[in-house]
């Protein structure tokens, strides 16, 4: 098998993490590999490979992404975790988890998330149906699964600039607006909107959105926890962000419209929310499970022995 692994970024600790431990990981295989270490954007690889590696989902791996889809082949990156071995990663914890936009390295329970993508780049078939032992291992996460909720309010978390696959939105506040009166075809329940808790990290955000809406109420993610805000959420309809990770664990039924969402499986349609459809969460977790590997089996080739049997 011929592996390129492409060392794309080098201004954080986690990346040299990412790199060091793959890279090993290969090695104790035996695995025959080439390195490329590009320091500059806008690069186009001059070949494509059986299986590219990158360790960012960053822009500049789309002409890696997009080379690897021309001519068939795989894409596998490593990043940041959805989940740790003591629960969920939110923006909260994960700089300290994963010692992100610092030095540091990360802690001994980051898990990291191996996505190999399929034939669209986009969503994580590879992982659907797998047995539950390694849920077990992993002590289900940290996390206990919250019955379905029956009532409460639908949450919308504000997005600065949205990310995720698929959904084709560069806007979130138009978005919300149209979303917002889409919502109201089907329920008269309580709209909340949780603004961003770190909105003011990006120079364009909009300071004052409360006046383009209209009965809808407000809360303030700088002050409020997440948790907080779920205690009474029956619905989460976001575009792509990962509230809906500790959302759906939480209970609440889920809305999102990115392809790319781990947790798009156990998505509704917007004109089912009165009615939405319940899955087994608990299978789902077991299948993430699957790709969510510690530095240390990546890094003694556990990760690899696995990973083979997708390719």
């Amino acid at each position: 098998m011929n592996v390129g692994v492409y060392n794309l970024k080098h201004n954080r600790t986690m990346y040299a993490v990412m790199f060091g431990a793959f890279t090993s990981g290969l090695k104790k295989h035996n695995v025959n590999f080439e390195v490329y270490n590009i320091k500059f954007k806008g690069f186009k690889p001059i070949a494509s490979h059986d299986l590219a590696v990158t360790f960012t989902n960053a822009p500049r791996a789309v002409p890696l992404l997009e080379r690897q889809k021309k001519d068939k082949n795989k894409y596998l990156t490593l990043y940041i975790g959805a989940f740790c071995k003591s629960g969920v990663v939110n923006f909260g914890n994960r700089n300290k988890i994963f010692g992100w936009d610092t030095n540091t390295k990360p802690r001994d329970d980051a898990l990291l998330y191996c996505d190999m993508l399929g034939n669209d780049y986009m969503r994580h078939d590879c992982y659907v149906g797998r047995t539950t032992h390694r849920l077990n291992d992993l002590n289900n996460f940290g996390v206990e699964l919250k019955p379905y909720k029956q009532d409460g309010c639908i949450l919308i978390p504000e997005q600065i600039h949205p990310e995720g696959m698929g959904h084709g939105v560069d806007n979130w506040l138009e978005w919300a607006i149209d979303t917002c009166r889409e919502i109201r075809k089907y329920t008269d329940k309580k709209i909340r909107i949780r603004r961003h808790p770190n909105r003011t990290a990006w120079k364009d955000y909009t300071k004052k959105i409360e006046d383009s809406f209209q009965n809808v109420e407000f809360t303030y993610g700088e002050n409020r926890p997440l948790s907080v805000d779920l205690e009474d959420t029956y619905a989460v309809v976001t575009l792509s962000s990962r509230c809906i990770i500790e959302a759906l664990i939480n209970g609440c039924h889920i809305f999102t419209r990115d392809v790319n969402s781990l947790a798009l499986r156990c998505s509704n349609f917007i004109k089912d929310i009165s009615k939405p459809r319940t899955l087994d969460r608990r299978q789902w977790l077991a299948d993430i499970a699957w790709s969510h590997w510690s530095i240390e089996e990546i890094q003694n080739g556990d990760y690899w022995e696995y990973c083979r049997t997708l390719l």
